[in-house]
């Protein structure tokens, strides 16, 4: 296993070798090998000589029975395994630094090879789907139309379709919905394309043999590929897109290449005619209700949008939170599915008054020639909405799985197929809601994919206004490209990019409020303002320092002060995305189950966050407080008139009552009004006096109910700890009734075990001072909080062993450092058997033990197995 922090390459020798098996008989020594697991020590020679035990890094077993005089007595069991790497040229996961290589920059490194800059000439994606339509047309020739095909070639297809072991297939187990007749063909089909496969070769490689006859193809392309293209039908023979057939006929051109070919240019033309063909026919049966009017996913409403966020946020999971930051981002930059999994923690960059993220490569660019798509997309913030928020979701997400923040170099979705999964997300909600999408927003589901959200991105930005960006600024938004040099200097043009921003931020264009800043934490204080007519800067300044603080200690109770310290490029958008959560927070109170995952998280569950809260502040550029923001930029003049044009009408509307006001104040003879003694003793000296010693006393009694120095929440810790709930039964216990134990990580789990649950509306001791008889009444109560007590034990004894100290009262700062530094207690496979790194603070507590108890069993299977061969041997 690597070190933290340290970036190891597998395929290594393992660190430490096995220990040595004791016993007069003989000792077993482990020699440690980076790739294969190691066997037993053998039997000890007369004189206890030094065995090495086999391959594999599992270090000596026991030594076998000496020969010598003490025949009886065995060896002793040799030590444990050295932990060596898994070959295969990839890194091992280590900790956080920015040392740490991730697997696709590895991959990226070692792809620059002769073969690797080969296969790079198209993208692999691109090959696969042009290969497979090569396959598709030499079987269609194969079965139609051999005589098209290599002599030679169609004699290995030949006899590989006589080979077919039709029998083996049918006796495996099925459970589909297709007839025999239906699976045989699929089965042939998937063998001769498999043989055909092997013969194409991959892209840096030549075939092995000709395949398709190209003389005679291009002699008769008529009878030879456009009798292909209209056998290319649907499964109930409708036809397809027009698209589709261009697709096919590149296809063909892919295939020239693939023997150094090239169509020549009659033939060519003759190609481009047909062609026309095909697609008016193609489009002719579209118009007449042939499949949809539009091509791939549709394009999804800004409501429908809304809806979707809305409902990940109500499943309550983890992959809801994460599909509801997927969604955030992959909209606000307006890219493809497959981008926004590519982002890096670090491209994540603070610009002002948004956040700046930048692309090098993407589908439409690929070779990196338009320096237009270099230059950083501006995400916004959005105060008015939850689920339209940039900032508030992707912070959720960072606060739920923690261990992004870990690794710079990381990207942001660390998952093995993120698109794939955000896809998953997608058909759950989809399922979940059939009726009301299609019933309200007049939506098949079907239609709804990942790439929905790009073209709804597309939508938004070009139909909003007509004061909008240009048709430049949102192509170049979008990834597209208008021209190489004239990319770089249109983005730039009237603020385009900021203005897309803001109208993808879901802000209302529409209105003075378009405008809004981000969420910040500014501490002013109302009635200071009220009664002193305004903060000065040196009292502003000391205010800011002690929220700033605190700020930062909620920020360390959730990522962990080491790891903000190696990151802290991070750390102004983290405070955004923070005060934009707890902007939202009622919002995002409102859609979480009772019993999800994200409520046990420092942002629920530490108090310190609900005296922050209202530090939090937004702007409007006339706001006399904004000169506490970052100018603010994207904003359209009109805006600013709508703002002026709001203020006359109020003071319109307030023009007959403030007559009304003045008739009533004026009397005769001198007399004083009401209105006029009211005013007189609210702004008379007494009463001012009173209002400074009013709020005088608020902030005591705030500060007195703050913080302490350091950091930790003022509260009577002893009293939590010996806080009892009644029950039904007559008892008392320290949960109330209806707790269960909560489905959470690892990392979240050991901060339950020592800080518990201080900002719920029953507060929970730490676990680490519950006793059987809390939990006796829950199923396997006292089974999981021996599970955790055992898992908290692993990782305090290594963080001691680390030098960090494990007090009876612990911050969650300290919690968080402690429980990194003793990670490495935590004995899992690193790797899952697909080869996906697997990270243990992001699992669950349960399906750790799991995994654990699992890699004990396997151990103690192959020590038995070693040791039964050896008896063996002996026998």
């Amino acid at each position: 296993r690597a070190d933290l922090g340290a970036s190891v390459a597998v395929g290594g020798r393992g660190f430490g070798a096995g220990g040595a098996g004791r016993g007069p008989g003989g000792r077993g020594s482990g020699e440690v090998s980076g790739r294969h697991v190691g066997g037993r020590g053998l039997r000890g020679g007369p004189s206890g000589g030094r065995v090495p035990g086999g391959p594999d890094g599992r270090g000596g077993g026991a030594g076998r029975v000496g020969r010598g005089e003490n025949r009886r007595v065995h060896g002793g069991r040799g030590g444990g395994a050295g932990r060596g790497g898994r070959g295969d040229n990839r890194q091992v996961q280590g900790g956080r630094g920015r040392g740490y290589v991730p697997s696709q920059l590895a991959d990226a490194r070692a792809e620059m090879t002769l073969d690797g800059i080969r296969n790079a000439t198209r993208a692999q994606k691109t090959f696969v789907k042009r290969n497979g339509e090569n396959v598709s047309y030499i079987l269609w020739l194969f079965d139609n139309m051999p005589h098209f095909l290599n002599d030679e070639f169609r004699r290995v297809l030949q006899r590989e379709d006589g080979q077919i072991d039709y029998d083996a297939f049918f006796r495996k187990k099925y459970r589909g919905k297709k007839t025999p007749e239906e699976r045989k063909v699929d089965f042939r089909k998937q063998t001769l394309a498999k043989a055909c496969k092997a013969i194409l070769k991959d892209l840096s490689q030549t075939p092995t043999m000709e395949t398709v006859d190209l003389e005679a193809v291009s002699n008769n392309v008529a009878d030879s590929f456009f009798e292909y293209l209209c056998a290319r039908k649907k499964k109930g023979g409708g036809l397809m897109m027009a698209s589709c057939y261009s697709g096919y006929r590149s296809g063909l051109t892919f295939l020239f290449k693939r023997y150094g070919r090239t169509i020549p240019a009659d033939l060519n033309d003759e190609i481009s005619d047909l062609m026309k063909g095909v697609k008016r026919i193609a489009n002719k049966a579209r118009q007449a209700g042939e499949g949809a009017m539009h091509e791939g996913a549709r394009g999804l409403t800004w409501e429908l949008y809304l809806f979707f966020q809305k409902k990940f946020l109500e499943l309550g999971t983890k992959e809801g939170i994460f599909a509801a930051a997927y969604a955030a981002v992959t909209m606000n930059l307006a890219c493809r599915g497959d981008s926004t999994g590519m982002i890096c923690t670090h491209h994540l960059q603070w610009s002002g008054d948004s956040t700046a993220i930048s692309f090098s490569h993407s589908k439409e660019e690929q070779l990196g020639n338009d320096p237009a798509k270099r230059l950083p997309r501006h995400c916004y913030c959005n105060p008015l909405n939850q689920q339209a928020d940039f900032a508030s979701n992707l912070f959720n997400y960072l606060a739920m799985f923690p261990h992004v923040i870990q690794r710079p170099n990381g990207l942001l979705f660390p998952f093995q197929d993120s698109s794939g999964m955000f896809h998953d997300q997608i058909r759950k909600i989809c399922d979940l809601y059939k009726t009301e999408i299609e019933r309200d927003f007049g939506f098949p589901v079907d239609d709804i994919h990942v790439h929905s959200y790009r073209k709804c991105a597309h939508t938004k930005m070009n139909c909003g206004s007509t004061v909008g960006p240009t048709n430049a600024a949102t192509c170049i938004r979008g990834g597209h490209s208008i021209g190489t040099t004239r990319s770089v200097y249109v983005v730039q043009e009237k603020a385009s990019d900021q203005i897309c921003g803001r109208i993808l931020a879901g802000l209302p264009e529409h209105s003075a409020q378009f405008s809004a800043s981000y969420t910040d934490f500014v501490p002013i204080d109302v009635e200071d303002s009220l009664t002193t007519g305004g903060v000065s800067l040196e009292d502003y300044e000391a205010r800011k320092a002690q929220v700033d603080a605190q700020v930062q200690e909620g920020l360390n109770q959730i990522f962990g002060a080491e790891v903000l310290s190696d990151f802290r490029s991070i750390n102004r958008f983290l405070k955004v995305g923070l005060a934009s959560h707890l902007m939202h927070r009622e919002a995002i109170d409102a859609c979480l189950p009772s019993a999800s995952a994200f409520r046990h998280t420092p942002l629920f569950t530490s108090a310190i966050f609900l005296s922050i809260k209202e530090h939090v502040r937004i702007a409007m550029p006339w706001d006399d407080h904004y000169k506490y923001f970052a100018p603010a930029t994207g904003i359209p003049p009109h805006v600013i008139g709508f703002q002026y044009f709001e203020e006359l009408k109020k003071l319109v509307s307030a023009i007959p009552g403030q007559f009304e006001q003045m008739l009533d104040e004026r009397q005769f003879n001198g007399t004083i009004s009401l209105a006029q003694m009211r005013n007189l003793i609210e702004n008379g000296p007494t009463m001012q006096s009173m209002a400074a010693d009013i709020a005088t006393m608020r902030r005591m009694m705030r500060d007195a109910n703050g913080l302490e120095t350091n950091g930790s929440p003022n509260i009577a810790f002893e009293d939590n700890r010996a806080r009892m709930y009644p029950h039904s039964d007559g008892s008392h216990r320290r949960v109330p009734e209806g707790w269960t134990f909560p489905h959470i990580t690892l990392l979240q789990a050991y901060a339950y075990w020592h800080c518990g649950n201080d900002q719920s509306e029953n507060p929970i001791a730490p676990m680490k001072v519950f006793c059987a008889s809390d939990v006796s009444h829950l199923k396997r109560g006292r089974l999981n909080l021996s599970d955790i007590k055992h898992l908290a034990g692993l990782i305090d004894d290594q963080a001691t062993a680390k030098g960090r100290v494990i007090s009876d009262v612990m911050t969650r700062s300290e919690v968080n450092s402690c429980f990194f530094a003793g990670l490495d207690g935590i004995d899992i496979d690193t790797r899952t058997p697909s080869g996906r790194v697997r990270d243990p603070s992001a699992l669950s507590w349960s399906s750790v033990l799991r995994l654990m108890n699992n890699k004990k069993r396997k151990r103690r299977r192959l020590n038995s197995t070693a040791a039964d061969r050896a008896d063996a041997v002996d026998t």
